[in-house]
């Protein structure tokens, strides 16, 4: 599980780093900046859930150490979403360039 979470935050970091390094005619510097900073939402998420699981992972060995024999929910949920200011700005910014491809994805400039 650790491994698929590893992959999914590389591929984001490298999707936004790729999109950022991406020389593209002036006109669309602004949506192209603007959907690279789309995967920050979803970046910030996972960092939340890592640091969240880890909380909870911190209190196994002093439950077991306690000889506890109550039940340790351990509650897992990742939701992994576009910030609605993310979207916004980059629809600003194709609508700028009035080529009605508003919500598009970069790859369709």
């Amino acid at each position: 599980m650790a491994n698929e979470f590893i992959s999914i935050y590389v591929a984001l970091m490298d999707w936004g780093n790729e999109v950022r390094g991406t020389r593209v005619p002036f006109r669309y510097r602004r949506a192209y900046r603007a959907s690279a900073r789309m995967m920050d939402g979803p970046i910030e998420q996972l960092r939340h859930f890592v640091a969240s699981l880890a909380d909870q992972l911190d209190a196994l060995p002093e439950h077991f150490a306690s000889g506890s024999k109550r039940q340790l929910n351990i509650t897992l949920t990742l939701t992994l979403s576009i910030r609605p200011e993310d979207q916004a700005r980059f629809d600003r910014a194709l609508s700028r360039r009035g080529n009605g491809l508003t919500g598009a994805p970069p790859s369709a400039l």
